[in-house]
């Protein structure tokens, strides 16, 4: 499998395809079958706000929304908080209740709402109206709800985001800049 290259990469033999073959002997299923694991992958070198270069592989294969693919290490990191919290009758389904203050966001994820707003409830949860961490995982993925996603988000807490991302995931260059809007 070789990575074409876009902008000014290397391409076939370049840094993306030396990074998919480190990877091969950890992930063989998603290396050795790319077509059927829908393995897509960019890597791109940025200086402020300018594009250095750019390689990629399989990209142009199917459609993916690359949103979704943020979304989920933050859903991902989300239930291990949850795990690692060990809180007696904390879960999945337990009522959640977010407060902010001054600088505090609505219930949208927009910056610069209300001075103050307590977020404890979601009429899009069909079963009690609670605002739990399933009902905010199954909005980012059913509805692709920003606002789920930055409430997953203050859930996370950026530095624990920042460490799971780089310690549990292998993740030491990813980071999410801002909420979604």
């Amino acid at each position: 499998a070789s990575a074409s290259a876009s902008a000014s990469g290397e391409g076939e033999g370049g840094r993306l395809a030396r990074a998919l073959a480190s990877l091969r002997g950890r992930h063989p299923y998603v290396t050795g079958r790319p077509e059927r694991a829908r393995l897509q992958a960019v890597l791109t070198a940025c200086e402020a706000d300018r594009v250095l270069w750019r390689e990629t592989y399989r990209c142009d294969a199917e459609y993916f929304y690359p949103a979704s693919t943020v979304k989920l290490c933050v859903a991902v990191a989300a239930l291990h908080v949850l795990r690692r919290a060990k809180v007696a009758g904390l879960g999945i389904t337990t009522p959640l209740a977010f407060h902010y203050s001054q600088a505090g966001r609505d219930s949208g994820g927009s910056r610069g709402g209300p001075a103050s707003v307590q977020l404890k409830a979601d009429e899009t949860n069909r079963k009690d109206g609670a605002l739990t961490l399933g009902h905010l995982i199954r909005n980012v993925f059913l509805v692709s709800s920003n606002g789920a996603f930055n409430l997953l988000l203050d859930f996370v807490g950026r530095a624990t985001l920042d460490r799971f991302l780089r310690r549990c995931l292998g993740f030491a260059h990813f980071r999410i800049p801002d909420y979604f809007e």
